[in-house]
């Protein structure tokens, strides 16, 4: 659709860059007739996408928003008190919202204010102070790009999941949001009998962004070839990229310069446009290959006699248990260990699987009684059991070294002991 005349800004605002707000557009309608209800065939559409008509004025920026995937919001033009502007909250403020929730923010919010109110929680829900109601008859559309890590946390916590923040999580093309605001403006007028008014405020940041292209990236031609294992033919990459939006330009032999487009912002990398090529491409023509497996490899010294330890003792009638390698706190004094017997000396870890087993094992008895004791109380009092397992012993620690600094090369001395206090030069011993 052509754009819509601009002839002055739409309102005063004041945008705080810290907020990570990327752009901000606002465009007022005036002389709206407040007793006019959307047409059937807008009222059905939203019906059939799950989102119940109300009144033009906001079915019209539900509407866009499916239209355009640019989240809207109106704001009663009347109710405004001053300039507006983008913030971030204040310790212990609060705000209703238009479902007449007063709810406690905290200062990672972004609100958008006027001089005395909060006029709404920014990409999350409007405040009840500039909703548009029955009588509205002059709303300020608006059309922003915020943070995406901001609304996903300010929604979650203040319990709010709607359909702008869902869309604000996975991020806006910015380069529609004028586009989007004079599509809302144009249907409401249509449809409700306003006037639009041929102002319009746009904050690109500071400075001002006039291509929201995101950065070029530098791609092998033969990169999707060497990940997929698949010869492509000549030209699948670039005309693939180019099918997504993207900006495809050669960049000396054998390299492409793609320019991902601004409604593309999880392209990033060369092997996010690795997978757009394979995506286009079929994942059904990547052949299914087995590895095959290096020679002269095998079971290890160690591995061979723990399975030859393992088979004798199956041949003799025992029957191998897999212990767990957690221990309860107090095992040891039931057993009546001594204070200085050294398998009292166990590893605690941080995050126990359970916990009430919250230290490793240093013997593999108590896994071997617990689960003789469990056969036992079930009737089997004929059982020969053994386990095969690592335990936990405490070991000396490796030295720490001290700071070495790095606008010199470190004396003979100082690489010894960096040297020495290498794993690998500890004089241990291998314990299976």
């Amino acid at each position: 659709m052509p754009a819509l005349p601009v002839e002055a800004e739409a309102w005063p605002l004041t945008v705080q860059a810290e907020t990570g707000v990327r752009r901000f557009a606002l465009r007022p309608v005036t002389g709206i007739d407040p007793a006019a209800a959307s047409p059937w065939w807008l009222q059905r559409r939203l019906l059939l996408c799950g989102i119940r008509a109300t009144s033009p004025a906001v079915d019209v920026t539900n509407y866009v928003m499916l239209e355009f995937g640019h989240p809207m919001h109106a704001h009663d033009r009347n109710r405004i008190t001053g300039s507006l502007g983008v913030r971030f909250a204040r310790s212990c403020e609060t705000v209703v919202t238009l479902d007449n929730i007063e709810r406690r923010l905290e200062p990672a919010d972004v609100l958008i204010v006027d001089d005395v109110t909060t006029a709404a929680i920014g990409g999350v829900m409007g405040a009840a102070s500039t909703e548009v109601r029955a009588d509205s008859t002059d709303v300020l559309l608006e059309a922003a790009i915020w943070d995406p890590a901001a609304v996903s946390r300010t929604q979650r916590r203040l319990h709010l999941p709607s359909e702008a923040a869902r869309r604000y999580e996975r991020a806006v093309d910015p380069a529609i949001s004028v586009a989007a605001l004079d599509r809302c403006a144009a249907l409401l007028a249509d449809i409700a009998g306003g006037v639009v008014v041929p102002a319009l405020t746009d904050w690109r940041g500071e400075p001002p962004v006039d291509d929201w292209s995101m950065p070029p990236i530098r791609i092998a031609v033969d990169l999707p070839d060497r990940f997929a294992g698949v010869s492509y033919a000549p030209g699948t990459a670039a005309r693939r990229l180019t099918q997504i939006g993207a900006q495809v330009a050669e960049d000396g032999p054998d390299v492409l310069e793609v320019r991902p487009p601004s409604w593309r912002p999880d392209l990033l990398q060369p092997a996010d446009l690795v997978e757009e090529v394979m995506r286009l491409e079929g994942l059904e023509v990547i052949p299914s290959v087995l590895p095959s497996a290096p020679a002269g490899r095998g079971l290890t010294a160690t591995q061979r006699r723990r399975r030859a330890i393992g088979k004798s003792l199956a041949l003799s009638g025992y029957v191998e248990v897999l212990p767990t390698p957690f221990l309860p706190a107090g095992v040891f004094d039931l057993w009546g260990l001594t204070a200085d017997d050294p398998r009292r000396t166990t590893t605690s870890v941080v995050n126990p699987l359970e916990a009430d087993r919250p230290q490793l094992a240093t013997t593999l008895l108590p896994a071997l009684l617990e689960a003789l004791g469990r056969n036992v109380s079930r009737g089997l009092t004929d059982v020969a059991l053994f386990a095969i397992a690592q335990v936990v012993r405490p070991t000396e620690q490796t030295r720490g070294i001290e700071l070495i600094p790095v606008h010199r090369r470190p004396t003979e001395g100082e690489i010894a002991k960096l040297d020495e206090s290498l794993p690998g030069n500890r004089n241990t011993s291998p314990r299976c």
